[in-house]
C-alpha cells in the first residue's frame, strides 16, 4: 500500500490501518509528494507573497519570505492538513460500516416470519404462554442505530 492515494481507500480499509497501527502491527504516515508540495503550494503561494522589485534588498526579502513560507507550510499547515484528513478518512470509513452493518441489520429485519410446524392439538396452556416480540429500528442520525424490542 506504498504511495497510496487518499482517494483509493474505500470502506473500512482505513480502519483496518488504524487497528493494525494501534495493535502495533504497522505503522502508517500521510504525506505530500516533495514535487507536488513544490508546485502546488510553495510555488503557487509564493505568487502571492514575493514583491516584484529587482533591487538586491527585493531579493533579500523574498529569501526570507520563502523561508517563513517554507516553515509556515512544512511545521503548521501540513500538519494540521494530515489530522483533518486522518480525520475524515476514518469517519468515512466508519460511516462505510454503519451503512452495512444497518443494510445488514435491515436484510435480516425484513425477512419472512419464523413459521413453526403447526401441531394439530392446542391446549389453553400453550395460548397462555404465546408472546408477541416486536423489534424497530430508526433511521435517524446514521451515526447511531436506535434499535428498541418489546414484549
Amino acid at each position: 500500500m506504498a504511495n497510496k492515494p487518499v482517494v483509493d481507500f474505500t470502506g473500512p480499509q482505513f480502519l483496518k490501518i488504524l487497528k493494525a497501527n494501534n495493535e502495533k502491527l504497522l505503522t502508517y504516515s500521510i504525506d505530500i509528494p516533495e514535487a507536488v508540495m513544490q508546485k502546488e503550494f510553495i510555488d503557487r503561494m509564493k505568487e502571492f507573497f514575493q514583491s516584484e522589485g529587482q533591487s538586491e534588498v527585493a531579493h533579500t526579502w523574498n529569501e526570507e519570505r520563502e523561508k517563513i513560507l517554507l516553515e509556515a507550510l512544512k511545521e503548521n499547515l501540513f500538519p494540521l492538513f494530515q489530522n483533518q484528513l486522518k480525520d475524515s478518512l476514518t469517519r468515512k470509513a466508519e460511516e462505510a460500516v454503519i451503512n452495512s452493518c444497518a443494510e445488514k441489520l435491515e436484510r435480516l429485519l425484513m425477512a419472512g416470519p419464523f413459521k413453526p410446524q403447526r401441531q394439530n392439538v392446542t391446549t389453553e396452556e400453550d395460548t397462555k404462554n404465546n408472546k408477541v416480540i416486536v423489534m424497530g429500528i430508526d433511521y435517524g442520525d446514521p451515526r447511531f442505530l436506535h434499535l428498541q424490542m418489546l414484549q
